[in-house]
């Protein structure tokens, strides 16, 4: 799978039935404007979404979280406004 490569999975049973997107680190970078380092940062520090194992070696970021911490960015801004 290629840093752009998405994968998608049918949510849990304890979520609503939906298509999960999976993103590639890069995907996220261009979603957040962040780098990698910041990024990681961000996770060991609880700030942003916890990465799940896609495969060994390979991590990805559910695309709902990070649109989510990106709307709670944005209602930060607002708030301080």
């Amino acid at each position: 799978m290629s840093d752009k490569a998405t994968t998608t999975a049918q949510a849990s049973a304890s979520e609503p039935a939906r298509a999960l997107k999976v993103l590639a680190l890069g995907d996220v970078m261009k979603m957040t404007s962040a780098g990698r380092t910041h990024i990681y940062k961000e996770v060991g520090a609880g700030r942003f979404p916890r990465p799940i194992r896609v495969s060994r070696g390979r991590v990805g970021w559910l695309e709902h979280e990070v649109q989510a911490w990106i709307a709670a960015r944005v209602a930060e801004r607002d708030a301080a406004a």
